[in-house]
Order: structure tokens, then C-alpha cells, then sequence
């Protein structure tokens, strides 16, 4: 049982700087881009089952009529409850959390079990903190709760400063990375997003989609030039 213990947990992109080398450390999707083309980042494999399985439930519920954002709604509240809560709520049917469970079980059964595929997806996104900072389990992920960081898919490089001439620094809002190094260039490739992909289920495929009132994710981005 879930109940209702939930843990604080967050991302981390940080560079530290001494007199000849600039220390990157990365953990989780915020990331670092330096000199506008190479990126420090790192995408949990959680985010992706949870994603494919999200794509699913809002194309299903597409298909049976009903506006966008009420669609979006419910899609969202599946995805965080999970597909046995949108059973119960009558939102799905059983065969449809069933068929669901199966096709992205088969999708990551080279990376992920599938009775860990179908318990993430069954509980939805709020278990997710029960695989913070778990070594030894393929949904463990790094993440800064206060509890000792699993540093397995933690970045941490330095670089010459007199090789870095700008960085990025991201969060997962931004759904593409824009060709040019400006904050403008940012906003100009996730307006190009929300163009291409608003509801995030094909280019640009994610936990939550746009709506009429809401982006699908928080974004910030700061840009810092080396002069």
C-alpha cells in the first residue's frame, strides 16, 4: 500500500569553477549544454514507461469523444494515480489497463521486468519515489530526497574553462534543444514545439501534454558566456 508518504525529490545541474576547470555534476533531466552543442543529461528509464503508457490511455480516451484538456485531464490523472485508480473511477476498462500493462511490458522487457513495468504502471507516478536513490533495481534513479544518491546515472566531468566558451543550463520543460545559444533561441524551439506536438504523444512524446490553460511542464533555462 501506497498510503499517502510521499518524498520531496528534485534535479540537479551544477558547475563548479576553480581557476582552470569548470566541474559539471548533472542528476536527473535538468541538463547542462556547453558551447551549444554538447549536452550533459540523463533520462530515467521510469519517465519512458510511464510515457508510452500515457500515449496510450490519452489516444484511448481521444477515440471516445470528449474536448481536449477533459481528455488531458483524465490522462493526467491516470498517469499520476495509476491505470487500477482509472479502472476503479470507471475511466477504463480492465481489459484496456490489461492490454496497456502488455504492450509497454513488451516494449522494455529488454531493460525492465515486466512485473516492475506493470506495478509503476498499475500505482502510477506517485510510487515513483519508492525507486529514489534503489540500487540493484531497474527503475532505481538518482535523486536529491536527503536519502545517500545512488550515483550510478550521475554526470560528473570537468572541463578546461578556456574550452568553454557559453552553458546551458535546462530543465525538462524544454522538449527540444534550439540550434542557437540564446534564452530567445530556447523559447523559439519550445513554441516550435508546442506547434509541431501540442498534446506531446508523437515528436515530442512526455508524461503530460498542453492544454488551453497550462503548459505540459515548468521549463527554465540560464545561459552563461564565457568572457
Amino acid at each position: 500500500m501506497l498510503g499517502n508518504t510521499f518524498r520531496a525529490s528534485t534535479t540537479m545541474a551544477a558547475a563548479f569553477f576553480d581557476a582552470k576547470t569548470i566541474r559539471l555534476l548533472v542528476v536527473g533531466d535538468s541538463g547542462i549544454r556547453i558551447n551549444g552543442d554538447q549536452v550533459y543529461r540523463w533520462l530515467k528509464p521510469v519517465d519512458d514507461l510511464s510515457t508510452t503508457a500515457r500515449i496510450e490511455v490519452f489516444n484511448l480516451l481521444k477515440g471516445n469523444g470528449g474536448s481536449s484538456d477533459e481528455v488531458e485531464a483524465q490522462t493526467r490523472k491516470i498517469s499520476f494515480q495509476g491505470l487500477d485508480n482509472g479502472v476503479s473511477e470507471g475511466i477504463l476498462e480492465e481489459e484496456d489497463a490489461a492490454r496497456i500493462c502488455t504492450l509497454v511490458s513488451d516494449k522494455y522487457a529488454d531493460i525492465v521486468p515486466p512485473r516492475h513495468t506493470e506495478a509503476i504502471l498499475r500505482t502510477g507516478i506517485r510510487s515513483q519515489y519508492l525507486y529514489a536513490n534503489r540500487a540493484n533495481h531497474p527503475l532505481g534513479y538518482s535523486s536529491l530526497n536527503c536519502d545517500p544518491i545512488l550515483m550510478d546515472d550521475v554526470i560528473d566531468v570537468s572541463k578546461p574553462i578556456a574550452e568553454v566558451e557559453t552553458l546551458e543550463f535546462f530543465t525538462d520543460g524544454y522538449f527540444d534543444l534550439p540550434g542557437e545559444v540564446s534564452v530567445s533561441a530556447w523559447e523559439k524551439a519550445f513554441d516550435k514545439c508546442e506547434t509541431v506536438d501540442f498534446h506531446k504523444t508523437e515528436s515530442f512524446p512526455s508524461i503530460k501534454g498542453s492544454t488551453s490553460k497550462e503548459f505540459a511542464d515548468d521549463r527554465s533555462v540560464i545561459v552563461v558566456r564565457n568572457s
